[in-house]
């Protein structure tokens, strides 16, 4: 199991290295089942590896709908405008995964953590997967 809930991107080569070592490991082993868990604060990078596991494995996508679009502009740089010293951002890469051009990658199994959730400290999509 993977979750990459609460990740909100950086660099995704390292991550697509390892899913690319998994995915092989995974072709001779095809009795292993692969979960990733995916929700509202994973973005940017991590939706490119989470595309990773959809092109490459056949992970069962549980969770909640990610933040971001799975073709996305990325790889931000900056710079400091030299009057204002206000930093602008801007992004230099544009990542096109699917061509589906949807809001967002969709679990195919959904799970929302309800507010009685969290205060009891249930993980409803964890809890599913321990049953599996």
């Amino acid at each position: 199991m993977f979750d990459i809930r609460l990740n909100a991107g950086g660099s995704s080569p390292q991550g697509t290295e390892l899913i690319q070592k998994l995915a092989a490991h995974l072709l001779k082993n095809p009795d292993i089942k692969l979960y990733v868990i995916i929700g509202r604060r994973t973005y940017s990078s991590a939706i490119l590896n989470a595309m990773d596991f959809k092109r490459l494995t056949n992970a069962i996508f549980i969770g909640e709908e990610t933040a971001g679009k799975p073709n996305h502009f990325g790889e931000v740089q900056n710079f400091k405008l030299p009057s204002s010293e206000i930093i602008v951002n801007y992004s230099t890469k544009y990542f096109k995964r699917t061509d589906d051009d949807s809001n967002s990658l969709k679990p195919d199994v959904l799970f929302e953590t309800s507010y009685s959730d969290f205060l009891n400290g249930i993980d409803p999509a964890y809890e599913w997967v321990k049953k599996q």
